[in-house]
């Protein structure tokens, strides 16, 4: 082969070729973003008509809004009954100082400043129509039934709540809590299932016992059987100790108890 024929698929072949490639490239392309664009258009169209039109939103004014109906309003309640015991007595007698009854408009300038506006429910259960002074709920001044008055100048009493041990904290005590250990045991009902199948053991209950020597609460340190287990906590919450006592005084602390379940020939 020649040099001469070598050459003759070089960079003149691909000039003849570029721009009828050029162009074949450019028409695909153009006709490939129209076809997306007419797409897109009958796919929005499409849409267009499946979805609904939205209600038309009607603006009112309050001015042209016609005022709602008036209903026939049913009658009032007529006042509670005044018990027959509470119907005697005048003012002063000692009673609440509000009356009962149906209420009665009065100008504000006939109102002295010391009457409060309302009265709570205790006082309006136990209100007489005349009224009384406010020393008492009631129309009585003998000291008894809704009569009695209430002193005001009294301190109330707030009784302390007992504070009980947690099982593990020391109370200090110079006598530890009695009981009974025979009628503790009287107190045991066997269980019927543990009898049946010849179940003995014992079970130890830790009880708090407070300063009035009933058991607060209880818990079960170890037990030989859970089925003797309810038994012996019903029979330890039903005897009566006799509390602990430090200076003379009565303490909360807690005792371990033993329960034992043995069945008699």
């Amino acid at each position: 082969m020649s040099i001469q024929e070598s050459l003759r698929y070089g960079a003149a072949e691909l000039k003849r070729v570029y721009t009828r490639n050029l162009s074949t490239a450019l028409g695909i392309s153009i006709a490939f973003h129209l076809a997306l664009i007419f797409l897109y258009v009958i796919v929005t169209n499409v849409q267009a008509d499946t979805v609904g039109k939205a209600a038309p939103v009607a603006k009112i004014k309050l001015t042209t809004v016609a005022p709602p109906p008036v209903e026939d309003a049913p009658p009032p309640t007529p006042p509670p009954m005044i018990p027959p015991q509470l119907q005697t007595g005048g003012g002063g007698g000692g009673g609440v100082a509000s009356r009962a009854g149906t209420p009665v408009a009065v100008p504000d300038a006939l109102i002295s400043p010391d009457v409060k506006e309302f009265a709570n429910t205790t006082e309006l259960a136990v209100a007489t129509p005349e009224g009384g002074d406010g020393t008492g709920f009631g129309p009585k001044t003998d000291g008894e039934g809704l009569g009695t008055a209430i002193p005001v100048d009294k301190p109330v009493e707030v009784k302390d709540k007992e504070k009980l041990p947690e099982p593990d904290e020391f109370v200090e005590a110079e006598n530890e809590p009695q009981w009974d250990q025979s009628e503790l045991q009287r107190r045991i009902k066997y269980p019927e299932i543990a009898q049946r199948n010849n179940i003995e053991g014992t079970v130890v209950i830790r009880a708090l016992v407070d300063t009035h020597g009933k058991v607060a609460k209880t818990m079960v340190d170890r037990s030989d059987n859970s089925l003797l287990t309810p038994a012996a906590v019903d029979a330890v919450k039903a005897t009566t100790f006799t509390p602990a006592t430090q200076n003379h005084s009565p303490v909360a602390v807690w005792v371990q108890i033993p329960v034992k379940f043995k069945i008699s020939n």
